[in-house]
This record gives C-alpha cells, sequence and structure tokens, in this order.
C-alpha cells in the first residue's frame, strides 16, 4: 500500500494535491483489539514503535514496559541519525558513525557528557566538543529572529485539526532552562528546535524520558522523534 503527496508550483502558486486516505476503518471492522493495536503500526510504518504504544493507550490496552523502552530506543537513534548523518552533510561538515552505546554520551556532548547549561551555551558551542560544531554551524547560518515559527502547542485534540502548531520535542520538555534561553536570545527557530532534540536526547540516555499516553479509550498523545 502506498501513497503520494504531489506538489506543483503554477502560476497562482504552490497546488498541493494530498493523497487518498489509506481505508482504516475497512481494515480494523470486526477483528478483536489486540489484533487492531498489532496492524495499525503496520499499516503506517513510520515510527512503529511510537504508532504500536499509540493505539494500545488509544484502544484502552495496558501500555507495557517494552513499549515504553521500545518507543526512547526509536526516538534516540532518530536524534543520533541527524546529528551524526542528516544534519552534519546539509551544513557541509562532515558525517560520522552513530557511537557505540557504552560512549555515547560523551560522543554527544564532550566531556561533560550532558546538556549545556544556559550559561555555559556559547562555550560548548566553540568548544568543538561532541555534536556543538552541528548546532553552532546552525546558529552561525541562522541569527536571531531568522526562521522563527511562534506557534501554540500541539494537544491530541488538535493534531488533527490541521492547524499550523508546535509538535517538536520542546512538548515534552517545556521546562527547560537551556530551550528558554535560546529562546529567549534567537527565538523559536532552527537552533532552538534542534536543541530540543538534543535535551530530549539526553532524557532518552539518563532513562528520562517517559511517554505520558495512558491507556484511555480516545486520541492520545505519543512522543515521537519526527
Amino acid at each position: 500500500m502506498t501513497t503520494a503527496l504531489h506538489i506543483a508550483l503554477g502560476s497562482a502558486g504552490p497546488r498541493i494535491v494530498p493523497p487518498a486516505p489509506v481505508p482504516v476503518e475497512a481494515l480494523l471492522l470486526n477483528r478483536k483489539v489486540e489484533e487492531a493495536a498489532l496492524l495499525l503500526p503496520r499499516i503506517f510504518g513510520l515510527c512503529r514503535a511510537a504508532q504500536s504504544l499509540g493505539a494500545r493507550a488509544a484502544l484502552g490496552l495496558p501500555v507495557r514496559p517494552e513499549d515504553r523502552a521500545a518507543l526512547a530506543d526509536e526516538i534516540l537513534r532518530e536524534h543520533l541519525m541527524r546529528f551524526f548523518v542528516f544534519w552534519p552533510r546539509r551544513l557541509g561538515l562532515p558525517s560520522t558513525p552513530l557511537p557505540a552505546q557504552e560512549r555515547m554520551a560523551e560522543a554527544v556532548f564532550g566531556p561533560v557528557a550532558r546538556c549545556p547549561g544556559p550559561g555555559a551555551l556559547d562555550d560548548w558551542l566553540a568548544s568543538g566538543a561532541g555534536v556543538a560544531p552541528v548546532l553552532a554551524a546552525m546558529a552561525v547560518r541562522f541569527g536571531p529572529g531568522e526562521a522563527v515559527a511562534d506557534l501554540p502547542a500541539a494537544t491530541a485534540e488538535s493534531l488533527a485539526s490541521g492547524a499550523a502548531q508546535e509538535n517538536s520535542p520542546w512538548l515534552r520538555h517545556r521546562d527547560s532552562s537551556l530551550l528558554a534561553g535560546i529562546a529567549a536570545r534567537f527565538g523559536r527557530g532552527p537552533l532552538w528546535r534542534a536543541a530540543g532534540r538534543l535535551v530530549d536526547l539526553e532524557a532518552c540516555l539518563t532513562g528520562r524520558l517517559a511517554p505520558e499516553a495512558d491507556s484511555r479509550p480516545g486520541p492520545v498523545l505519543v512522543p515521537t522523534a519526527r
């Protein structure tokens, strides 16, 4: 089953034609709840662990420890791919292999092995330690106020509305002093969003990433990396 989003630029501006909706209802009717929870992540292959946990929670099934562990691993890998492979390529920096588990914190943050505090951000960006060169390159390319989007926070109910909303890792780190400091200096732009992934990555490494999805029928909000 494949779908495609068509985007074309014409004289009247961009024209976006969304794909036909996947016939999810027809695929799930008359199935047992457990079967439906197993099937949904196979229909939507993106972020499979998140789809699985969300399906179980929304259908009222218990969210198991292994579901949460799989989600944290999925998010961690997505963040690492961006910091070590995707973003360096786009910024003209060399990409590197993903670090081994036993040295992951040092490979990401440098000798401090944790996110810099808001007062230490400039020193960390200039240190060349860990993935600091990636964020430093973003800070150079996007100055204060550039590419900023101040959007309302997404909720489980608002995500289906199609309205522009903030759906980044900041949602689960709203009390981060590092992110608050970057937002005050640069605005909610590329550096702020990249730092949100950095804070989220630290939470994955320290076991503090706590998916909030509880088992209750209806809409649920599940953390993902994309």
